[in-house]
């Protein structure tokens, strides 16, 4: 009783819509317009129908505690300004920073948000072709086993992972396989063959992984990006 008391109390002193996100173990607030939220996820727009919202306990409050509070923090900032923060999109790229577009990926896979799904692939793409080149950093083990693990089979985000190592991959980086999850390795392999499926618009770079192969403005997400995105689909009714 005390419990729904708080939530009433919570939500008659929410601003005119705004919802109560709570993300993570520890359940980190997020208050967001649920305008915004449901501009582009499908999932926000399914979850905050009268219908669904109506049985929760506190209907202006969703929980989302598998999901990473940093990511999320992203996803908001992008609802609000249309851009990634300034400390991805105007920064030195960096490991840590593709391990944190693999979470928000993911995360917009949950959320089923076409449009941020496809900024992220734009800000891995700026990371592999930032100037200097020396500079430029493509996604690792720790950040290709985060997005493989939130992304289905036929994932856009996947397919450019795999042509970041087709295409670029440098004799070091097989040191530590062991790290890479297994079903990426198969799907370089296959692209690195020619496979189906491999590679931008289905071709692969036949004649082997890696080492710079190619000229720079041969490489698919140079060619076009876009490729790398996935198309909006109908809204929901």
């Amino acid at each position: 009783m005390e419990t729904n008391q708080r939530n009433l109390e919570f939500e008659m002193a929410l601003p005119n819509d705004c919802i109560q996100i709570n993300v993570g173990p520890t359940n980190r607030n997020f208050l967001i317009h649920k305008s915004l939220l449901c501009a582009t996820s499908k999932f926000f727009q399914r979850a905050l129908k009268p219908s669904w919202a109506d049985l929760r306990d506190s209907p202006n409050t969703l929980h989302l505690t598998e999901e990473d509070p940093e990511a999320f923090e992203i996803y908001i900032y992008w609802c609000y300004y249309h851009t990634l923060p300034a400390r991805i999109s105007q920064s030195t790229p960096s490991q840590e920073n593709c391990v944190l577009l693999s979470k928000s990926y993911a995360l917009g896979e949950i959320l089923l948000d076409i449009p941020f799904k496809n900024v992220i692939i734009d800000a891995f793409v700026a990371a592999a072709c930032h100037e200097p080149a020396v500079e430029r950093r493509w996604p690792k083990a720790k950040a290709i086993s985060i997005l493989y693990a939130g992304t289905p089979d036929e994932s856009a985000g996947r397919r450019l992972m795999v042509d970041f190592w087709v295409w670029v991959a440098r004799e070091e980086w097989a040191d530590r396989l062991e790290e890479y999850p297994r079903e990426f390795l198969e799907d370089v392999l296959r692209c690195a063959m020619g496979g189906a499926g491999a590679g931008a618009g289905g071709v692969g770079f036949r004649g082997g992984i890696g080492g710079g192969k190619g000229k720079v403005e041969e490489r698919p997400w140079v060619v076009n990006r876009g490729s790398y995105w996935e198309e909006l689909r109908e809204p929901d009714a």
